[in-house]
């Protein structure tokens, strides 16, 4: 890849590197040679429009690098490196999609060699092609897309020729910096891309730009050269903002100004992209067929890049090509003329397009339905005609039937039975042709159908009959085809027989009947009819037992059985109050949940199958004479000393709770939901409390419940004691800190004799320590003896610079003042003690 040090703008400081490049003749023999186009189209070079190189990008090829002219030699090369016969590459496709790096690379070379018709696709990173320190190169018909470097970089080069290439959709398309010289960028394509489409860093010179198609780039061209010596001309500049009016000759009337510190600009910049064609088809124009009787339209597609003008074609007494390029009949084309067309598109500027086609009048379509022929019904014994019709521009010549045996069709296309037609389906395949011998067919059935079921001489009515009494019922019907059966749905109490008589099978059970009856013709067609049979049982049902009053203690289940009897059976039982009973179909009276104290009047009825009844009154008396119950049996509670009380006792009544009450009030409460809290910090001892419970009607629930206030939790230190360390000479004076709920009673320690803690937790040496570590465990314990321990060390260092006789002097020194602070704190806790 070509170095990242190279970059993009060049504007900025350049580094400065001497090449010292030996040159056969020296650089003044390089010649760079650019032959002027002959003019044949407007504003369009002959090289751009006469040439249609075809490419064959059949080869795919790995990245190639050459450094140095030895390397031309390897077998992907032809030619031999002299001017006539140049090393060259063609017709590869390098492909870096997915990885990083050039596709051609080629640097420090003099032999003359060409790139050309190749594919060069970029990928993650990198350039195209690079040529560094190249001198006689050319680069021809390649196409080089989608880098993220320029498609093209050139670099210490001279007299290299670029021409007709395309460099689309990259970074940037060409860029020649550092000395470069004599290169020519003539006939070449730049489109699309991101940055700068051609670049020309500050030390290059004496470059030529012509010819050339730059389109849609961001910046579509940059020249930063020193000595303005690049030249540009009669290249299209697809943000150029000219007019071209006097002359109108497919070049700007004002030049085209090129960005960069050069000034340069473009004299002629071309309307019309020079590497593309004026006018081209979209598509060739081919022959056409125009089908008889029909409209022909044929759509024409070309691009012009500076706009149509007109179109216009050679026969306007048949056809007619509007400003779009849609070419229409002017009139009804007979059949099987051929015309032939010669239609021309002119651009604005002259440029002409043309092409020649055939129309050909066919008639391919055979006649058209007026109406797709679809199946026919026609009931029996009526007679079948049905008219189809078809048009066709030759004309109807016959129509034609699959079935002539007992249909026929006419010249008109007219359909009839030739015979009477028994019920069934017939398929039938018709056609039509039309003068041509073109056949268009349709295939559909004529259905004979019987849809007229038998009819009731007298329809069929409602019977009633007693229970235990036979049953029958005469039913009449008449049909053209004859009737051919009769018979029921149900036939377990029920039977009829072939003159259509029903009759019961069995003793039929009291109830409501519902006869589906039939009677089918000799088609299988049915009428039908519903009869509805009622056998009456018009007797109550009676008591065996008569109900009777009952009572009922409040939240018991009322349990009570009714007696009652009728021939058909007891169907189903009510009562009045259904809000608080209910009575089961087996006639057994229950409450529904709870039911309140209270005398409560029932009316009982029951019910045989057909609505026949019997009914009754008793009265259900419900009292309450029980107390509340537990839900959950009160137990003792223990309470950690500073804990708050919450404690929630649960009682039940069928009537409800009224009230929850206790006898200590001054430090208790209790809630109406039985939640017992403290009203006041409860110190440590046993608190017993008469708690009671009264229903909704004043019965009471009482228990004797003692909440126990203990305290078992130690003392917490506020800040953990750490080891001490002091020097020598030194005093130790050590704050403890501790806490308890219910405060601290005492501190003490192990080691009385060389240190002492204070009532507050300060700890202090008592009389002068030598050097050394000493252990202590510290003891501090709350008012209701629960003990915290903790143990550390105190460390005694020497004093820096003093001798071991110094330090015992001093020791004993210490020691005697630490004996006269003990006795001082000794006597001045007596004291406050007294």
């Amino acid at each position: 890849m070509y170095p990242s040090s190279f970059s993009h703008d060049h504007r900025g400081p350049l580094l400065v590197l001497t090449i010292a490049l030996i040159l056969s003749g020296g650089l003044a023999s390089h010649h760079l040679l650019v032959q002027a186009p002959q003019e044949t189209l407007v504003g369009v070079p002959p090289s751009a429009t006469v040439l249609d190189v075809r490419k064959d990008f059949s080869r795919s090829s790995d990245p190639i690098t050459v450094d140095g002219d030895s390397q031309f030699g390897l077998p992907i090369w032809g030619g031999s490196g002299t001017q006539g016969d140049p090393w060259y590459i063609e017709g590869l496709t390098i492909n870096m999609s997915g990885t990083s790096g050039n596709c051609i690379e080629i640097r420090n070379t003099r032999a003359f060699f060409e790139i050309r018709n190749c594919v060069l696709v970029g990928g993650t990173s990198g350039y195209g092609i690079v040529l560094s320190n190249v001198t006689n190169g050319g680069l021809l018909n390649n196409t080089v897309i989608g880098h993220t470097e320029y498609a093209i970089h050139l670099s210490w080069t001279h007299s290299v020729n670029l021409t007709r290439n395309t460099c689309e959709s990259s970074f940037g398309g060409v860029e020649v910096i550092f000395e470069s010289s004599l290169v020519g960028v003539m006939n070449n394509t730049v489109k699309g891309c991101t940055y700068r489409g051609l670049y020309y860093g500050p030390t290059t010179s004496t470059n030529l730009v012509k010819w050339n198609s730059l389109i849609d780039n961001t910046f579509n061209a940059v020249d930063d050269s020193s000595d303005s010596t690049n030249t540009f001309d009669s290249n299209f500049w697809s943000d150029y903002q000219g007019v071209d009016e006097s002359p109108r000759d497919a070049v700007g009337d004002t030049p085209y100004l090129i960005s960069g510190d050069s000034g340069a600009s473009d004299p002629h910049p071309m309307m019309i992209p020079p590497t593309y064609p004026p006018i081209v088809w979209n598509e060739d124009p081919t022959d056409q067929i125009a089908m008889l009787g029909k409209d022909f339209l044929y759509d024409l597609n070309a691009t012009a890049y500076a706009g149509v003008d007109r179109w216009w074609l050679n026969d306007t007494v048949h056809f007619t090509i509007n400003g779009s390029g849609v070419v229409t009949n002017n009139s009804i084309l007979p059949e099987g003329n051929v015309y032939g067309l010669n239609v021309h598109l002119n651009d604005t500027y002259g440029n002409t397009l043309g092409a020649e086609f055939e129309v050909r009048v066919q008639d391919i379509n055979p006649p058209d339905w007026t109406e797709e022929p679809t199946d026919q019904i026609v009931e029996f014994g009526d007679m079948f005609v049905y008219d189809l019709n078809a048009t066709d521009p030759s004309g109807i010549d016959t129509w034609l039937l699959n079935d002539t045996s007992i249909f026929s069709i006419d010249s008109q296309g007219q359909v009839m039975n030739t015979t009477p037609l028994p019920v069934g389906v017939y398929p039938l395949r018709v056609e039509v042709n039309d003068t041509n011998g073109l056949v268009a067919s349709a295939v559909f059935r004529v259905i004979v159908q019987d849809t007229i079921a038998p009819g009731w001489i007298e329809g069929p009515v409602d019977q009633i009959v007693e229970f235990g009494d036979p049953f029958r019922y005469d039913l009449n019907a008449t049909d053209v085809a004859g009737i051919d059966a009769w018979w029921l749905e149900d036939t377990t109490y029920f039977q009829v027989d072939s003159e259509g008589v029903i009759t019961n099978r069995t003793v039929v059970d009291v109830g409501t009947y519902y006869l589906h009856v039939h009677v089918n013709d000799t088609h299988g067609l049915v009428s039908q009819a519903i009869v509805e049979v009622v056998v009456e049982d018009t007797t109550a049902p009676v008591w065996t037992m008569l109900p009777s009053d009952q009572t009922l203690e409040c939240g018991e289940t009322l349990t009570y059985q009714l007696a009652a009897w009728d021939l058909s059976g007891t169907d189903h039982w009510t009562l009045n109050d259904t809000t608080n009973f209910v009575v089961t179909s087996v006639g057994q009276i229950i409450n529904l949940e709870l039911v309140l104290p209270g005398v409560y009047a029932l009316r009982v009825t029951a019910y045989d199958p057909y609505g026949n009844s019997v009914s009754a009154t008793l009265t259900i008396t419900v009292q309450d004479t029980r107390a509340p119950t537990w839900s959950i049996a009160p137990t003792n509670q223990t309470l950690e000393f500073g804990d708050a009380l919450s404690y929630t006792l649960s009682a039940y009544d069928p009537t409800g709770i009224e009230l929850w009450w206790l006898n200590d009030t001054s430090r208790f409460s209790i809630s109406q939901s039985g939640v017992l809290t403290n009203t006041t910090p409860l110190e440590v001892g046993r608190y017993n409390l008469l708690i009671g419970v009264n229903d909704t009607y004043d019965h009471a629930r009482i228990i004797v419940l003692a909440i126990i206030v203990v305290d078992t939790t130690p003392p917490q230190w506020v800040v953990e004691p750490t080891d001490q360390v002091i020097q020598f000479g030194s005093s130790l004076s050590y704050q403890l800190q501790a806490i308890d709920r219910s405060g601290i009673g005492d501190w003490s320690l192990n080691d009385t004799v060389r240190f002492h803690i204070s009532e507050d937790g300060l700890l202090t040496s008592v009389s002068g320590l030598n050097t050394g570590t000493y252990g202590l465990r510290i003891r501090v314990t709350d008012s209701h003896g629960n003990t915290l321990l903790a143990s550390i060390t105190v460390t005694v260092q020497p004093a820096e610079g003093l001798t071991s006789l110094q330090l015992a002097g001093i020791g004993v020194g210490v020691g005697a003042v630490g004996l006269l602070v003990l006795g001082v704190a000794l006597f001045r806790r007596r004291s406050l003690a007294g």
